[in-house]
């Protein structure tokens, strides 16, 4: 049974129509089978967003910037590159983002739990 709105369609309903009308009426189904879904992974994706936006408010305003600049975007930094805008060694860096994957992911698990 697929759900539209607050209207629920049986699938056997489906076998009364026509062979043309039964396409048609898969077709239509199987698009809001796809609205659902599509709709659930953009529900899923905000709550993770939430849930890591919240976990990252443990961190130090320096380690959010290393946890986001390595981890969180498509073309993550060089350790170098961080490591020269905050004046330390790349070793600093490394450090910097364990330490806050460790926090981040504490708060996550919890979150989650």
């Amino acid at each position: 049974m697929l759900l539209l709105g607050l209207t629920a369609i049986p699938y056997s309903t489906i076998e009364s129509y026509s062979d043309e009308d039964q396409e048609r009426a898969a077709l239509v189904l199987h698009s809001a089978q796809d609205v659902e879904d599509a709709v659930m992974v953009h529900q899923s994706a905000k709550v993770a967003k939430d849930v890591i936006d919240n976990a990252l408010k443990c961190l130090t305003t320096k380690n959010q910037v290393v946890f986001k600049e390595r981890l969180l975007i498509d073309e993550p930094k060089k350790l170098q590159e961080l490591a020269d805008y905050y004046g330390v060694k790349k070793q600093r860096i490394y450090q910097m983002e364990k330490e806050s994957f460790s926090k981040v992911s504490k708060h996550v698990t919890e979150a989650l739990v």
